[in-house]
């Protein structure tokens, strides 16, 4: 409640200086958002102004523009680029690679991913991490499944890291996904949304969709997507090809991410909410391979529901931390269906 503000203790205070990078982004903005305006007031403002955020907010690194009109559109700071001048401030032990202060806009964003794409599709991502000496198994001999990432931030930065260590992708709020293609084109897996969903944010009646973290991916956040291909069926990850980048607005899905959390908090209120059975095509149960225990699973909307769905990850079928009406369950993620993505990405140019 707003009352509990009154609570809150200052831990400290911190008049933040702007690095000469962080101003020219937030300069190219609120250039973008100027320009789109400008045009605006010359026509028929009641007509294009609705379409601001649609048409801005994915050009937009550092900020967006809020409400939607006829209430008077706002610029705010995106929640990942505050987050992450709270981390420089309170030096919370992260190991940041170096900016990369030549991109000062998404456009030239868009331009740094189009001259990899030049240099280096087509090469399968062995090829691509020998020069780096990037492992293509684990210690234990396993598929080293971060090889893409790690290929993909050595090409955009030079340096060896995670994407979270990108500068540029923490504060944009960028997300980094890859997307593998069958040698025909096909989807070959759903795609989860990170982080997994905030079920005390979820379950307070008094938090608006718009403000919470679950609607953050499909308002504030653009995916970066590396496209892999297969060059044979089932292949292991190390020979797929990277084919390129395409960018992603997923502020295209926010009405089914309205309705998919409406539709669970219909089912907390209702308190109807409840832990079914997993079963086979034949009708009988499925058990976990390695426990035994029969599959469970709540009843939150199906890939078989919509283009966005919800599925929990653990390790084992007692690694299961969040109880919600006294139904014990994995942690959850938002998931978007495999098919939709790559039917858009095959409708997307590459970078």
């Amino acid at each position: 409640m707003a009352v509990e503000y009154a609570g809150f203790e200052f831990k400290g205070y911190d008049l933040h200086t702007w690095r000469e990078v962080d101003r020219c982004r937030l300069e190219a903005d609120w250039t973008v958002v100027r320009e789109f305006v400008r045009t605006a007031l010359k026509g028929d403002i009641d007509t294009e102004m609705p379409n601001l955020s649609t048409l801005v907010n994915p050009q937009l690194l550092y900020l967006d523009t809020s409400p939607k009109w006829p209430n008077r559109p706002r610029f705010r700071l995106k929640a990942s680029l505050v987050t992450q001048m709270a981390r420089e401030r309170l030096d919370d032990g992260m190991h940041m690679i170096p900016d990369q202060g030549g991109l000062s806009s998404m456009e030239a964003l868009r331009a740094h991913l189009h001259g990899i794409s030049n240099t280096y599709a087509g090469q399968a991502l062995e090829e691509l991490a020998a020069p780096f000496g990037l492992p293509l198994k684990t210690k234990t001999g396993r598929e080293n499944k971060s090889l893409a990432e790690q290929v993909v931030v050595r090409l955009f930065t030079g340096h060896a890291g995670k994407i979270s260590q990108v500068p540029l992708f923490v504060k944009a709020g960028l997300v980094f996904k890859t997307m593998t293609l069958t040698p025909a084109g096909g989807r070959t897996e759903d795609m989860k949304l990170n982080p997994s969903i905030d079920f005390e944010e979820l379950c307070d009646p008094s938090v608006e969709f718009e403000d919470s973290s679950f609607a953050a991916p499909f308002i504030d956040s653009t995916m970066v997507v590396a496209v892999l291909e297969e060059q044979y069926r089932d292949c292991p990850l190390r020979r797929c090809r990277l084919m390129g980048f395409k960018v992603l607005w997923l502020g295209i899905h926010l009405d089914a991410a309205r309705a998919l959390w409406d539709g669970m908090r219909d089912l907390i209120f209702s308190d109807c909410l409840v832990d079914a059975p997993v079963l086979k095509r034949d009708g009988t149960p499925r058990v976990t391979p390695k426990t035994g225990i029969p599959m469970t699973a709540p009843n939150w909307p199906k890939s078989r529901d919509g283009v966005l769905f919800v599925r929990g990850t653990g390790t084992d079928a007692n690694d299961k931390p969040v109880t919600i009406n006294g139904v014990r369950m994995y942690r959850q993620n938002v998931w978007i269906k495999g098919t939709e993505l790559a039917d858009r990405l095959e409708r997307l140019m590459y970078l």
